[in-house]
This record gives C-alpha cells, structure tokens and sequence, in this order.
C-alpha cells in the first residue's frame, strides 16, 4: 500500500514537471525542419504533451485504483463543443482536413480540441501545490521575455548581421523579416498582452513591497515585453513602421457573407473543421477580386465567431458561445470572492491575470481568427484560474474533486467499500488504446513533414532529381494523407518527364521512353488521388489536376477530355476565381492553334467525361468565353487581357488584339520582364492591321 502510495506521489510529480516544462515551451517551441514552423509544431508539441499527461494519470488511477477527476463551470460546455466538433468532423465536405487539418493550415481539428480538453482536466486535476503554480507562471513569463528579446532584436536587424551567411536553418529563420517565435502577428500580439496581465501586477507588488530584485525582474520582462508589444502593433497602427508584411484578413462584411452563403448549404454543422479555405472558394463574393488579396485563398475568416459559424454551423457557434458566456459568469463569481490569507497573494495575481487573459481572448476573437498558439494559451489560462480556485478556496467551491469508484461488496463487512479496480480499467485501456492510435499516426505525419519539407529545401538548392523523388515517396508512404504531398508528386514527375525527353532529344532510349511513361502514369494517378479518394471538394486539387492533363496532350488518352473535365470541376468549387477562366481559356486555345496526335498513356474517358471542340474557331470562341469571364470577374487581370489578345491574333482580329495588348501595357509594371515581352507583341499585331485608306479630296 505505501509503495503504490508513493509511486502515485511519483507520477503526480511527473505531471506537474511536465505542466511547468510544457508552459515554458509553448511560447517559443519551433523547429525550422518542417515545412511550416511554428503552428504545426506547437499542435503537435501540444498533442505529445496531452498524451504524456494522460499516459501518467491513467497509470496512477490504476495503481490508486480509483479515476478522480476534477469538476469545473466548463465540463457542459467542453461536452457541447467536442459533440459540435465531431458532428462537424463527420459531416465535413472533406472529412480528412476535418481529421488531420488542412495542409499548413492545421487548425481546427476534433483531435486538437480532444488534446486541449484532456491537457486541462489532467493538470486541474493533478496538480495540488500553490508551489507548481507560481513555476508554471514564473515558467510562461520567461518564455515570453525571450519571445520579446527575440522579436525586438528581429525588429532592428540584429540577426541579418550576425546570422548573415550561416547555414544553421533555425538561425537563419531569425533574420526573416516578421519573423516571431510565437507565430502569427496575430498570435505575438495576444501573447504579449497576455503576459503583461501577469508581468506588471508583479512588478507594482514588488515595488510597493521594495523588493529590488523583484522590481528589477518582473520590470525588465514588463519593459521588454510592452516594447515588443508596440513593434508588432505597427502591422496595425498606422505611423508605427511595422517589420515585415502586415497579415492578409478579411473583412467582417465578406467572412459574413462567406458564412451565411455557408449555413445555407449546410445550416447545423457547417462545411466542416478546417474547411474554411474550400467555402471560402465556393462562397467568396466577386468583389474581393478588386482588391489587393484578389489571389488569397483564405483558411480562416476574419472573426473567429464567423469561421465557427461557417465550419461548424450553427450548432458549433452556438456551443463557443455558451462557453463564452459561462467564462463571464464563473468570472463574475471568481472576482467577487476574496482572498484574505498574505500567502496567496500570488495566487491572487495569477488568478487575475488569468480571468482578464481569458476575457481578452474571446473579445479579440470578434477581430481575429483563433490560432493554434492562441487557443493553447486559452487553455493554459483556464488551467492557471481554476487551479487558484482549486487551491485557494475552500471544499465545495468552484472547482471540486469527483471520484468515480465501484465498490467490492464482499461478504467480510470489515472490506465492504474497498475500491475495486474495474473502473480505472473500463476508463484507462479505451482512452490509452485511442490515445496510441493517435500518437501513431501524428508521429508519421511528423516524420512525413520532415521529409516532404526535405524535398522542398532539395528544390530550392537544386539537388538531384533523384533525392528529391525520394524524400517525396517518403513523405507520401509515411502520410498517404496529405493532398499537398500527392500535388508536389505529380508536378515532380511531370517535371521529371519532360527533363528526359529534352536532355535526350532525339537519342532516347527504350529505357528512357519506359522511364517517361511511368512518371506519366505516377502523376496522373496522383491527380486522381487526391481528386477522387482525398479532397474531391478542393479547388486546388482539381486545378492541379486539369493542368497535368493539359501538360499531357497528345501523350494521354483524351488528355483534352479529362483536362476540360478537371477545369469545370474546379470552376463549380470556386465560380468567382478568375485564374480558373484564365486556365481554361488557356486549354482552349492551345486546342485552337495546335493539333496534337492522341495519346495512348493512361484511362480513355468515358461518356460522362465533356468533349472539346474539333474546329478552330469554336476553340476559339470558347477561349473567349472563358477569357471574357475572367476580365468580368476582374477587371484589371493583365494575364487575361494578354491571353485574350493571343486569341484575337490567332482570330486574325488584329484590332481587337491591339486594343487588349495595350490595356495590357498600362496594367503591368514596365520595369517587368512580361512588359518588354508586350511591347514586342503590341508591335508585330500592330503591323498586321492593314493601313486605312486616304480618301481622295472632292473636286471644287
């Protein structure tokens, strides 16, 4: 009894050291390996965390043989969003991204929540010193000190002259300009407020308590912290120069028409989680192409109220709110109480600054979009309030212990009400089966982004087509998940194919033409993956899918067939994106001003598969249509007019290829190679209209 006793102190301990290490990470945990830095690896440092929280409480209910847990004013609501969030999970247009997060997007997922929710029951639960809690904040405050330090030296160039020439990845991540350890601008801003809230009170009681040191201390973190805080301002303060590019939002007008296009179509549960970006492109007005973010695809609304109402539809909107309202009210409650011993003054702060850090949050979320970095921190400050609660009020207060037990009724009274060991078994084997499963696969997409991230570095530094296949196949056979692995394989392989046949010519082999056939047939059936099996409702896919059969004529059977398929699909997904009409006019005439011979690689299509025009001129005139719209949707596009022009010169309309040709001119920069390249067209056209005739002078 005593040695299960003191291996449950054990594992109590672990939990709390892993609480304090986890807050300190959080802030600044990046890693320059995968392919992007900071949110990606701050959810899958927070689902390691959870997993090792949750592995050492259930090994301590077992050996306790008993589950306690703790009971706080948000477990209705915690249920209600994990139910809204797996309804919205199961009925996604595109239930991969709801599972595993958009590709770079990441945010939200039903297994991010469930890592949040269990990370907060775990350490409410577990944690039982005032002692752990003042480490956890001393823990946080530090990291974000060195975020600021990081962010100020970032601001002024310090990095360019010291990190200059090294070819260290995570040094050289310093000197990009915007560059911050917390993510986003968005979510350097919250956490630096956030850290005031904890920072100042300390610094004034420490000055009103003539404490030097203290002074000293939390005044350099307050200082460093409020500098660094107006710098990153500067993205939205005008006259504040800013560093770096200010962040692409939508407006509150346009999330709100994205969103009630949304409910529309799928009024309870939304389109799904993390499918903001694929109703962004189906609902996105036309107008937005008159802007400067016109070629944005944004995966988050301008508001976090609006992305809630388009991915998770009414039910999940109506679900964060009722957490929102229960916060303000248990916040009512909590900041009427009083704490009167002189030893908990520390626990007061904390508690304070974590009631304002939470109202902080959920306001700003009317005029940003929640992030990875920005929900943890949400939950790390619901972990510091209701563990000053737990700790500092009496029994029966706003957070309370419940322990769940069987009792072994045996005939000896003397051992009636023994705990048994059957409930710990019926909780923890479920939850560390599920838990494992999804340790599996997160460590496969972890080393899957590795190497996919691999292959891109390999890109940029022209390495050997082969390593880059490689890594590539890698990543796929690691995570077959993940659409923007299949995208990057099967423009890899086309690439591949063409560099055969140019660098052989027309020496090529047996082996080389087998060689050009098998990349063919690898990059069409990984367009076909991530069309027909991955993300049938993405935009992107079927784009990419269109262009690698249009790269294909006369190699592919009905390559003209299946690419004019592909462009109407994505065109149904995303009708106002003007790229797509410039595409497929594109396809058109290519048709119009070449005949190719009929491949034989790859599927023939079938009857439900569109035909293309077999003359000229109705290539052509489709051309126009499809150019035409482009220019409707946005009128300013100098591509379309440019391509437009081509279609009038191969009309023989030279005047009207003339008229395009120069709109073209006064839409691009002249200092711009595509300028000098205009000018050059705008001549020839110009000499192939023939001169009008002077008329003779009437005879007095």
């Amino acid at each position: 009894m005593e040695s299960s006793k003191n291996i449950g102190q054990y594992l109590s301990r672990g939990i709390s050291w892993t609480a304090v290490i986890f807050f300190f990470l959080l802030p600044l945990y990046v890693l320059p390996f995968t392919t992007e830095f900071s949110e990606y690896n701050k959810l899958y440092l927070l689902i390691f965390g959870s997993f090792v929280l949750l592995v050492l409480w259930l090994v301590r209910s077992l050996i306790q043989k008993k589950v306690v847990i703790s009971k706080t004013p948000f477990d209705i609501a915690f249920v209600l969003l994990l139910a809204s969030f797996a309804f919205s999970t199961f009925y996604s247009v595109s239930m991969t991204n709801s599972l595993f997060g958009t590709f770079n997007s990441w945010h939200w997922t039903i297994v991010e929540l469930c890592a949040l929710v269990a990370f907060f029951y775990v350490i409410v639960t577990s944690v039982r010193q005032i002692a752990t809690v003042r480490l956890m904040v001393f823990a946080f405050m530090t990291s974000s000190f060195i975020v600021a330090l990081v962010a100020i030296l970032g601001y002024f160039n310090v990095f360019d002259t010291v990190f200059n020439d090294t070819t260290n990845l995570f040094l050289s991540s310093l000197t990009i300009d915007g560059f911050s350890l917390a993510g986003s601008v968005d979510s350097t801003i919250i956490l630096f407020l956030v850290s005031l809230f904890f920072t100042i009170p300390l610094a004034l009681r420490a000055l009103k308590d003539k404490k030097i040191f203290s002074v000293a201390t939390y005044g350099l973190m307050s200082g460093a912290i409020a500098f660094a805080l107006v710098l990153w301002l500067g993205h939205y303060i005008p006259g504040v120069p800013a560093h770096g590019s200010s962040p692409a939002q939508l407006s509150f007008s346009t999330s709100w028409r994205v969103a009630s296009s949304a409910i529309r179509d799928y009024p309870w549960f939304g389109t799904g989680l993390s499918s903001f970006s694929a109703a962004y492109n189906a609902y996105r007005p036309a107008a937005i192409n008159q802007t400067e973010f016109w070629s944005v695809i944004f995966d988050r609304s301008g508001s976090e109220y609006m992305t809630l109402l388009t991915t998770t539809g009414v039910i999940g909107l109506v679900a964060f709110l009722f957490f929102v309202v229960r916060a303000m009210f248990a916040a009512r409650t909590s900041l009427t109480s009083s704490v009167s011993l002189k030893v908990e003054s520390f626990m007061t702060h904390t508690k304070n600054a974590s009631i304002l850090g939470v109202i902080s949050i959920v306001f700003l979320y009317f005029f940003t979009s929640s992030t990875v970095s920005t929900s943890i921190l949400l939950f790390m400050l619901l972990v510091l309030w209701m563990l000053t609660e737990k700790l500092t009020q009496p029994e029966g207060g706003m957070v309370d212990e419940v322990e769940l037990s069987f009792a072994a009724i045996r005939g000896d009274k003397d051992r009636q009400g023994e705990p048994s060991q059957l409930l710990p078994w019926i909780v923890g084997v479920p939850l560390l089966i599920i838990a494992s499963v999804v340790m599996f696969f997160t460590v496969q997409d972890v080393r899957s982004n590795f190497a996919y991230a691999s292959s891109l570095r390999m890109i940029g530094q022209n390495a050997t087509p082969v390593d880059i296949y490689n890594q590539q196949t890698a990543a796929i056979n690691l995570n077959g998940r993940r659409d923007a692995y299949h995208r990057s394989f099967a423009d890899t392989n086309i690439s591949f194919a063409n560099l055969i046949a140019q660098s052989q010519g027309e020496t090529l082999t047996d082996t080389d033409r087998n060689d050009i056939v098998t990349l063919i047939d690898e990059a069409i059936r990984q367009v076909r993956i991530i069309t027909e099996i991955l993300d049938p409702a993405s935009a992107s896919n079927w784009q990419v899918r269109a262009n690698v059969y249009r790269n294909l004529l006369g190699v592919a059977t009905g390559a003209d067939q299946w690419s004019l398929q592909a462009y109407q699909n994505a065109i149904s997904l995303a009708p106002n994106d003007p790229r797509l009409y410039v595409d497929l006019g594109g396809l058109y005439l290519t048709l119009a001003v070449s005949t190719s011979d009929e491949g034989t690689t790859g599927e023939a299509p079938g009857d439900d598969v569109p035909t293309t025009p077999t003359t000229k001129q109705d290539n052509l005139a489709r051309s126009e249509a499809a150019l035409l719209k482009a220019i409707s949707l946005k009128s300013d596009y100098a591509n379309a007019h440019y391509n437009l022009a081509a279609v009038y010169n191969a009309a023989e309309r030279y005047d009207l290829a003339k008229s395009e040709l120069e709109t073209t001119l006064r839409l691009i920069d002249p200092a711009s190679p595509s300028y000098e390249q205009a000018q050059k067209d705008l001549e020839t056209t110009s000499a192939q209209i023939e001169p009008t005739p002077t008329p003779t002078p009437l005879a007095q």
